[in-house]
């Protein structure tokens, strides 16, 4: 994997974590784990694409993830309009 390819895996991370954080912390956890065990969607070891966690989200939370998919690429779009530290 290319530096570019890590850096772009930690903003898509940073990026749902901090979208999941809408729904409150507990709310956040419960949603990772199910990414985890039901989508095989491992934020701390994988590098999904928007389009697997956008599938993934709206089989577990319905119309709702559309909530949670504009924050993620409002969150994404600032995380990339940021430069990289070197």
């Amino acid at each position: 994997m290319s530096r570019q390819d890590v850096i772009d895996c930690t903003r898509k991370r940073r990026a749902l974590e901090q979208s999941l954080t809408l729904l409150g912390e507990p709310s956040k956890k419960t949603l990772l784990a199910c990414l985890s065990n039901e989508f095989g969607i491992s934020l701390a070891h994988d590098c999904p694409s928007v389009k697997k966690i956008e599938k993934a989200l709206t089989a577990i939370l319905g119309n709702g993830a559309s909530i949670i998919m504009t924050e993620f690429h409002r969150q994404l779009e600032q995380l990339n309009s940021k430069p990289s530290r070197r």
